[in-house]
């Protein structure tokens, strides 16, 4: 085994650990601004390790190329770019969003509200993360080797917009909802297994999560793509709309080349989860410790 799986093993290990010391705290909800920065610190410290690891090989796995363990950081700045403010957005929503509507409402939201606000909460974010993604793949195409973030922004021009339906309304949108609602009931499934509730989160969220990046493939690798061949000299005829970059990957792949880099992205999950829920508790139980 490398050197590279052992040291993710590990950091897997140590985030499953830490998550089930932190265990859970009910205290008082976050603020809008304390959710935005924790979302955002999140985020960001998920993408550093090992997501962005995970980014890379989904994308060259997706593009059918071969994984280089010295490019893995390609992209990196485009990557936390659009994870960091997409993290924040969707984290001040789920706290402080969910609960103005619930407030002005007087009663909780109904399971269809909390489907429509995570639906939109995801495909506003991929306002932000589709662009940025196009300049990740550009960062990590050889094409670009060396180039800066601003060098690939130039070459794209009006097509950093690529590829944003399928990301929008087959990926993050469906994602936020179908990982949101799978969590929670994988969740009360396992405590029928255990009492503890770190244990019964993470299992549940870490099921929910794999199941739901699997049926949200097929936008993921639509969208990228539809991307790629921004990158390519030799293509000649460039995907130009969703449907027509179905159609051709099922022609020339079958229905199974929708699903190309599901494996990189399902292993992100496994990893993001525990990290996710033990970052997110340390932070929280800081921000609270300072505000008393």
């Amino acid at each position: 085994m490398s050197y590279c799986y052992k040291y993710l093993i590990s950091v897997c290990l140590l985030s499953y650990a830490a998550t089930f010391l932190c265990g859970e705290q009910r205290e008082r909800p976050l603020s809008a601004v304390e959710g935005f920065a924790v979302g955002a610190a999140v985020a960001g410290a998920e993408v550093i390790l090992p997501g962005q690891i995970f980014a890379y090989g989904m994308n060259r796995a997706i593009n059918k190329k071969p994984f280089v363990p010295s490019h893995c950081y390609r992209g990196f700045p485009a990557h936390i770019g659009s994870m960091v403010p997409v993290g924040a957005a969707q984290k001040m929503v789920l706290t402080a969003g969910a609960e103005e509507i619930e407030h002005r409402q007087g009663r909780p939201l109904s399971w269809l509200q909390k489907a429509c606000v995570a639906y939109m909460a995801g495909v506003a974010g991929s306002v932000i993360d589709t662009p940025l993604n196009a300049v990740q793949l550009g960062l990590q195409d050889e094409a670009f080797a060396g180039k800066k973030s601003r060098d690939v922004m130039r070459s794209l021009g009006r097509n950093m917009a690529r590829g944003w339906a399928p990301n929008a309304f087959m990926k993050e949108g469906p994602f936020v909802v179908g990982y949101g609602m799978l969590a929670a009931e994988g969740e009360q499934f396992m405590h029928k297994y255990t009492d503890n509730t770190a244990t019964a989160k993470v299992v549940g969220g870490v099921g929910a999560g794999v199941v739901t990046a699997m049926l949200t493939q097929p936008g993921a690798c639509l969208r990228t793509r539809m991307q790629a061949d921004l990158f390519d000299p030799k293509c000649r005829a460039p995907y130009k709309s969703t449907m027509q970059t179905a159609r051709d990957i099922i022609k020339a792949e079958g229905v199974a080349g929708l699903w190309g880099g599901w494996k990189q992205r399902s292993l992100r999950m496994v990893f993001a989860v525990p990290l996710y829920a033990a970052y997110t508790s340390f932070l929280e139980n800081t921000v609270r410790e300072y505000r008393k």
